[in-house]
């Protein structure tokens, strides 16, 4: 098992678009706490792409800050993570800005 990111402030190349929209992704959930939704890009409060839509919500569950039971995409206009929520570690997760 690969040791939590201790830093999400930046991905591995050090991109801050990334980690705006993993704040953004992580802000939402925390908004509706302790309810499960589905989640598109629509609903972050950033404009991100469906591919980094995508590889955030991995990226997230990777790091065991969310959990969610499919990720559907091919059948909308755009990508839906299914019943995705906070897991108690992503409850606990808390921004400096």
């Amino acid at each position: 098992m690969a040791p939590p990111r201790k830093d999400l402030a930046k991905d591995r190349e050090g991109d801050d678009s990334v980690a705006v929209t993993r704040r953004a992704f992580i802000r939402y959930l925390q908004g509706i706490w302790p309810n499960s939704a589905d989640v598109s890009p629509a609903d972050l409060s950033v404009e991100v792409s469906d591919k980094q839509f995508l590889a955030t919500a991995v990226d997230l569950q990777d790091a065991g800050l969310i959990m969610y039971e499919a990720i559907v995409f091919g059948a909308q206009p755009f990508p839906v993570v299914n019943q995705v929520m906070l897991t108690r570690k992503g409850q606990l997760l808390k921004f400096n800005d």
